[in-house]
């Protein structure tokens, strides 16, 4: 009985990360134009963008999408960087969206971050749940 439990855990953390990763696979092949337009598309929905502020935005989430392809081919984590790269994006944003659409925007962005947060612990446990699994079955 404890076996079977153990392989049915096993199973699930496996289809659980074979998941994640083709998720994370896929991510990782969209161009910075796909990403881009991807952005625009959940920014419209999100704050309800008009046709003029589409245009402008999609330009913006451009610049963005190939200034973090090429920071990812530098390999460049330097935080200090990112975060000046943020000011940037947000003043451009600043000028296009309204004074409401920025602040839904950044409870949007903090939202997201605490989500994420949340969901690191998660991630921990469940490789270290494969981990032990593996332990286990060898």
């Amino acid at each position: 009985m404890k076996t079977l439990r153990i392989l049915i855990l096993g199973a699930l953390v496996s289809i659980t990360s074979v998941s994640f990763a083709q998720e994370q696979q896929a991510n990782k092949e969209l161009t910075p134009e796909m990403r881009a337009e991807r952005m625009t598309k959940k920014m419209t929905v999100d704050l309800s963008l008009t046709k003029d502020q589409i245009a402008k935005v999609e330009a913006i989430n451009l610049e963005i999408a190939k200034k973090r392809e090429a920071m990812k081919a530098e390999s460049t984590q330097d935080k200090e960087a990112n975060k000046a790269f943020k000011a940037e994006m947000d003043a451009k944003f600043q000028t296009v969206l309204t004074p409401e659409q920025m602040t839904k925007m950044k409870e949007l962005e903090q939202a997201k971050m605490e989500a994420r947060k949340a969901q690191k612990p998660e991630i921990r446990e469940t490789k270290a749940q494969t981990i032990q699994t593996e332990k286990i079955t060898e």
